[in-house]
């Protein structure tokens, strides 16, 4: 953190000294359309650009480490610095010198940030590599932000100036004023915005709720400031601003409707910006100009700009409020757009494939950075880094999570993500006909479900890469006219389609119910799964009985089978416990599952873990569980079996495949809660049994490492 603030405080620094360049460049034309009497007035707000700049990082710094007590005394000096040097000024006969309050002010609220912030973080070093990328986007977005605020609220001021006589720009300024009460103290909660919504999505927790607490608070002194200084401002406005404001108390009503919307509309932009999402920014700026526009064109009088900062604002707040509840169908055409785009901006280029060596384009699913990969993507992600460190060149396109970077380098592997769950085909042809044809050797189809059809556009040799046969996925987990497509594409087309490819699996359960769906091509050979030997091994078991999980947390994973077996082990073993690794669609529904079976200090849900963080639970684990209804492989079963950890699994392709009952674990029916928490209370009450087991796991591990896959599956595409 202190890194990254220094890096932070240096970029701020170069971008306000040139801005204070620009602004000194541009004082004469200022003064000139000002009408001001001196140059002088507006040169003396050019160091409030830097050091209003610096001292808002430092009160950024404050508010994002919740130190809100120094934050709250730093909005405490400026505004009781401005008002005493302002009143000092009038006092003593230097009422031409008032101006200058706003810079003294800011100069001293950056003084006092400055001592506050030293007082919590070190600022001694230079800015390293690991202060990580300065968000640019974020930044630019944040300005827009601040700067369709700052337009808004005096912008119109600005105008007015220049197009009214000063009668009447006086009696506007009253009003403006009256706005600025309703928008700063409906705005107090929304400090809290970007502090608190960070930490919520930072904790994986849901950001809405942030929304609704700051919203409700926002609303109720929005509405109460409104209702004070609009229906009520008759009595309320002369007595706070004197009776010069009988004026004005014509608009008072409309005018501050206005900027009640606008406080509301900025409540949704800084929610959205917290979250990243910088179309809301640039829609309120787009606002702003609107309104400079509207009183462009109507600035006869008062009630006349009056009309088009309401008109602006209520289109503002309309657009918003629909770009809001269209948020998820938003980003997904917005997404999609993206994406189209992207077929014409250069994408990521790692180093040339070496001479003799192979230019490989891989279509998956997804990839191993997905929030819902599993084994066939970790499959993918462990040969491809191994090919390109012997010189191949790999590529890897697949869908994105919208989470992922568009495109990145890993492990030396060209990623491009476009597309979402279904999106992603039809942009593989498009994508492959307009920027991959003739640029590779060789072409991987990796098939999970619904197939890429690669021999329909693909004129480059093409293999299959088939982990499990869907039939009886798509039977159980799909409904009507979904299953029933699914299953004729994977029944009939596919073996139409790809009678010509050479077809790759994992186990030879997937090979035997290929042969029997109709899926053959070229034929099919078998390249197992791996697994880094280097990296899983044993370790130290826990203190305690500790029976794990790790996978996606889908329906076909059948885990209540898992919870409800792990129920009656609990009645057997006091002490056992549960860990659940992973995350996917059924989060929610287990974790609500295990406290309807009074299991919740029983069971622990660590959600998507990294990979040391797998590692060292596959390692403490006594047991390892995986009661799946299908896997290709069922790669996290070898993995445990690496770390010495004996498997429980269901009797089903694949796992039966990985799994040698009754030496490295032992299969039982699938759906069995009975069998399944009998085998367990076994395995961890019988330590020579667990013993004996975790040896022959390991044994049988050493003989299905990833060097030798990666070779073997090279080997082929070689051929």
């Amino acid at each position: 953190v202190s890194s990254f603030l220094r890096s932070v405080r240096r970029r701020g620094f170069f971008v306000a000294v040139a801005a204070g360049f620009v602004w000194s460049a541009a004082v004469p034309v200022l003064t000139t359309f000002f009408q001001l009497p001196d140059p002088v007035i507006l040169f003396s707000f050019t160091p409030v650009l830097v050091i209003g700049l610096l001292g808002a990082i430092n009160k950024g710094y404050l508010h994002g480490s919740f130190a809100f007590y120094f934050v709250a005394i730093l909005y405490l000096v400026e505004a009781a610095a401005k008002l005493t040097f302002g009143v000092a000024f009038a006092e003593f006969g230097l009422a031409e010198y008032v101006y200058l309050s706003v810079p003294v002010s800011v100069t001293l609220a950056a003084i006092v940030s400055e001592i506050m912030l030293r007082s919590r973080i070190s600022l001694r070093g230079t800015s390293t590599p690991s202060a990580g990328e300065f968000p640019a986007d974020f930044f630019a977005a944040s300005l827009m932000s601040g700067v369709s605020a700052v337009l808004f609220l005096n912008m119109d001021l600005v105008l007015v100036k220049h197009f009214l006589d000063p009668t009447h720009a006086g009696q506007y300024v009253l009003l403006s004023l009256v706005g600025k009460m309703i928008y700063f103290l409906g705005s107090l909660p929304v400090v809290f915005m970007v502090a608190f919504v960070s930490r919520a999505e930072g904790m994986r927790a849901n950001p809405a709720r942030t929304l609704r607490y700051i919203l409700t608070a926002s609303g109720i002194l929005t509405l109460g400031a409104f209702a004070a200084l609009g229906p009520l401002g008759g009595t309320i406005v002369p007595l706070l601003l004197g009776e010069r404001t009988t004026a004005i108390l014509p608009y008072t009503n409309l005018y501050g409707l206005a900027i009640a919307m606008f406080t509301i509309m900025n409540v949704f932009v800084t929610y959205h910006l917290a979250r990243r999402q910088f179309v809301f920014p640039a829609l309120s700026l787009l606002v702003s100009g609107l309104m400079s526009v509207g009183i462009v064109y109507s600035h006869d009088s008062v009630g006349g700009i009056t009309r088009a900062i309401f008109g602006s604002a209520a289109i503002g707040l309309a657009l918003t409020l629909l770009l809001h509840t269209l948020e998820q169908e938003l980003r997904l055409v917005g997404r999609a757009f993206s994406d189209l785009l992207g077929i014409f901006l250069p994408l990521p280029r790692a180093e040339a494939a070496l001479p003799g060596k192979r230019d490989i384009l891989i279509f998956n699913w997804r990839d191993t950075r997905h929030k819902f990969a599993g084994g066939a993507e970790v499959y993918i992600q462990e040969m491809a880094k191994r090919w390109v460190a012997e010189g191949n060149r790999v590529t890897i396109f697949c869908g994105n999570d919208g989470d992922a970077p568009r495109s990145e380098i890993v492990d030396g592997i060209e990623v491009v993500r476009r597309g979402g769950f279904y999106l992603v085909y039809p942009w593989a042809v498009i994508y492959y006909l307009l920027r991959f044809r003739g640029k590779y050797d060789v072409v991987v189809d990796c098939q999970n479900g619904i197939p890429f059809f690669t021999p329909l556009y693909v004129r480059e040799p093409v293999f299959c890469v088939m982990h499990h046969v869907h039939q009886e996925i798509f039977r159980r987990y799909l409904k009507g006219f979904q299953a029933s497509f699914a299953m004729f594409l994977e029944k009939r087309v596919m073996p139409a389609v790809y009678r010509d490819t050479k077809f790759i699996t994992v186990s030879n359960s997937t090979k035997r119910e290929m042969e029997i769906l109709g899926i053959k091509g070229m034929g099919i050979d078998i390249v197992h799964n791996g697994v880094d030997l280097r990296r899983h091994k044993p370790a130290e078991k826990s203190a305690t009985p500790m029976v794990l999980y790790v996978g996606r947390l889908k329906a076909y994973k059948s885990l209540d089978v898992l919870i409800r077996a792990f129920e009656q082990v609990k009645s057997a073993v006091k002490e056992a416990r549960l860990v659940i690794a992973g995350s996917g669609e059924q989060d929610a529904w287990l974790r609500q599952f295990v406290k309807d079976l009074g299991l919740a200090d029983s069971v622990e849900f660590r959600g998507r873990v990294s990979e040391e963080e797998k590692v060292r639970l596959m390692q403490q684990a006594w047991v390892f569980v995986n009661p799946s209804m299908v896997e290709g492989w069922g790669i996290t079963t070898v993995e445990a079996n690496a770390c010495g950890t004996p498997i429980i699994a269901a009797n089903v392709p694949g796992l039966r495949d990985s799994v040698i009952n009754p030496h490295t674990g032992f299969l039982v029916p699938h759906g069995n809660s009975q069998v399944m928490a009998d085998r367990i209370v076994e395995v961890i009450s019988d330590g020579p049994l667990r013993s004996e087991m975790g040896q022959e796991a390991r044994r049988w591990a050493q003989e299905v490492d990833w060097e030798r896959t990666s070779n073997q599956f090279l080997e082929l595409v070689n051929q």
